[in-house]
């Protein structure tokens, strides 16, 4: 009887990984500075506003937390205009699909190093029984 070799999470599947972790970083970057052109002066929050007289790099990091927040969750917080939550359906939309090919790529990977676990564990077993 063959021992198997337990199969070894791939090159190709970490890198994709990591491609799409990139992509979701820029696509967050994109997101924030899109929001931003849409919603810079009725840009509403319950915590913190984006205010006009704000450095900008607190508008920005202020429209990375939005974009971060909608793109993972439930958005904390609200446009005001109408273009700002269409804008805000479609990255919605869009983050569940990231979602999901996360949820279903780390999945694949635990399913693999399950299934090379209970292989190994078949070979010992019928070993055990021969011995």
């Amino acid at each position: 009887m063959p021992i198997l070799a337990a199969p070894q999470v791939t090159l190709s599947r970490m890198r994709r990984l990591l491609f799409f972790a990139t992509l979701f970083a820029l696509l967050s970057h994109w997101v924030a500075c899109l929001i931003w052109a849409v919603e810079a002066d009725a840009f509403l929050s319950l915590a913190t506003p984006i205010d006009a007289a704000a450095p900008p790099a607190q508008q920005y990091f202020t429209c990375l937390y939005w974009s971060l927040t909608t793109l993972l969750r439930v958005p904390f917080v609200a446009p005001a205009s109408a273009g700002g939550q269409l804008f805000t359906c479609v990255v919605i939309f869009v983050g569940a699909i990231i979602f999901a090919f996360f949820y279903g790529e780390v999945h694949a990977i635990v399913r693999m190093s399950l299934g090379a676990t209970l292989a190994r564990t078949a070979i010992i077993n019928n070993l055990r029984a021969i011995f």
